[in-house]
């Protein structure tokens, strides 16, 4: 793949668009296609079965309306209460400007499904899973090496299958060398 710019014609007039960005994301599925397919059903046979807990998950819709960081958003349910959401194992410390870039292009201002434990402690962040379009993001951002797998701050966040799944998914990841475990 190269370097092309495009031109692109809208209600607006002409703009130059470049599309560098693709060479990127090519080069990330390219070398991520190995940890990308993954076998669920050896995941639920190390991690447990995830029907056991789900009768606690609270399930909910809305549109995320704020990227707070890396691992954080806002999310307008559809009742409309707001909910400050930070993404169930999911640490972006290391990797926060292209994990707020994937966000941003992936959830901000759409219409998300998002889970967890109904009741977070205190005054902290409700941590949960974000689906967009049948995506599971938590699960893409480690399962492509964009961020590192993070213990949840509550042992009640979400089910500890799917914490489980998640640790897996991180040691897939650094077996393949993706992203932050591309040069370790």
């Amino acid at each position: 793949m190269t370097w092309s710019a495009g031109l692109v014609r809208g209600n607006r007039g002409s703009k130059w668009v470049l599309r560098a960005h693709m060479i990127a994301l090519a080069a990330t599925l390219l070398t991520s296609v190995v940890v990308c397919q993954i076998d669920t059903k050896a995941l639920d046979q190390e991690c447990g079965d995830p029907k056991m807990e789900s009768s606690s998950i609270l399930r909910l819709t809305g549109v995320v309306i704020r990227v707070v960081n890396a691992d954080t958003v806002v999310i307008r349910e559809t009742r409309g209460k707001l909910w400050n959401v930070r993404l169930a194992g999911v640490g972006g410390q290391e990797n926060e400007d292209a994990v707020r870039t994937y966000l941003t292009k992936t959830v901000l201002e759409k219409r998300v499904t998002f889970w967890g434990k109904p009741f977070p402690k205190n005054d902290s962040p409700y941590e949960a899973v974000i689906i967009r379009k049948r995506t599971d993001v938590n699960r893409y951002l480690i399962s492509h090496g964009l961020v590192k797998y993070r213990e949840s701050d509550d042992d009640y966040a979400v089910s500890s299958h799917w914490l489980c799944v998640l640790g897996k998914l991180e040691e897939k990841a650094k077996l393949a060398k993706v992203g932050v475990w591309a040069d370790r």
